[in-house]
């Protein structure tokens, strides 16, 4: 599988997903919360977010977190990047739960995380692509 087919929409359009706002997403239907609300808790936090947690945002133009027109992420793409990059919901969860843990933070505080993710979500993110279709580490 390629990225491009990954990201190719159902009309053909392209969809851009961040690993943020797909765990996001993930971790919202996991724990029983609305994802668009969580989604657009996330979006408004984000833009409140200065210079030193924007910057891999400014650097990748937004990727992921606008559509090439400009639009929302799409929320209809979650389950088909969930089941192509083999990510686990469970797994997912237990990594944001240990974040928000450590702050003190209900589920619903998840939004706030900023677009870096943290160590135990790119543990799960390095786990479950390892062993997807997209073959890492081979050329």
């Amino acid at each position: 599988m390629s990225l491009k087919t990954l990201h190719a929409g159902a009309r053909g359009t392209w969809i851009y997903q961040s690993p943020r706002i797909t765990l996001l997403l993930i971790y919202a239907e996991a724990k029983g919360l609305d994802p668009r609300a969580a989604l657009q808790r996330h979006l408004q936090n984000v833009e409140r977010l200065g210079p030193h947690q924007t910057w891999i945002l400014e650097r990748l133009q937004w990727l992921g977190y606008r559509t090439e027109r400009g639009g929302p992420p799409n929320l209809d793409a979650l389950r088909r990047y969930q089941e192509a990059l083999g990510l686990n919901p469970q797994e997912v969860a237990q990594a944001i739960d240990s974040v928000l843990e450590v702050f003190r933070s209900r589920p619903e505080d998840a939004a706030a995380l900023p677009p870096l993710l943290t160590l135990p979500e790119k543990l799960v993110v390095v786990k479950a692509t390892a062993g997807s279709k997209f073959q890492l580490g081979r050329r």
